[in-house]
């Protein structure tokens, strides 16, 4: 296995990058809207006229897709990284 030297980045430059201003306004936006629905699921299964064993049932089946898509996610992320720039990976 080959190791990859990482560039070292001061932040004064980083903040500079366009790829870092692109990713942390997806990661920001995705994040949360994700929290929010989240936050909101039980409210929204009642409001359309669930009852208390479907909200449980739909807040458990979303919070267990979250934890698997963050994973799987984050495993492509490892898999792609020197395929592809994160930017590129998140578009």
């Amino acid at each position: 296995i080959q190791e990859v030297q990482m560039p070292q980045i001061p932040p004064s430059m980083l903040l500079r990058m366009p790829d870092f201003w692109i990713l942390a306004i997806i990661v920001f936006v995705l994040t949360g809207s994700g929290a929010t629905v989240l936050v909101n699921m039980g409210s929204m299964v009642l409001s359309v006229g669930g009852d208390a064993a479907e909200r449980n049932s739909l807040v458990f089946l979303l919070s267990v897709s979250n934890c698997l898509g963050r994973l799987l996610f984050g495993y492509l992320s490892d898999f792609y990284a020197h395929k592809l720039s994160k930017v590129s990976f998140l578009c």
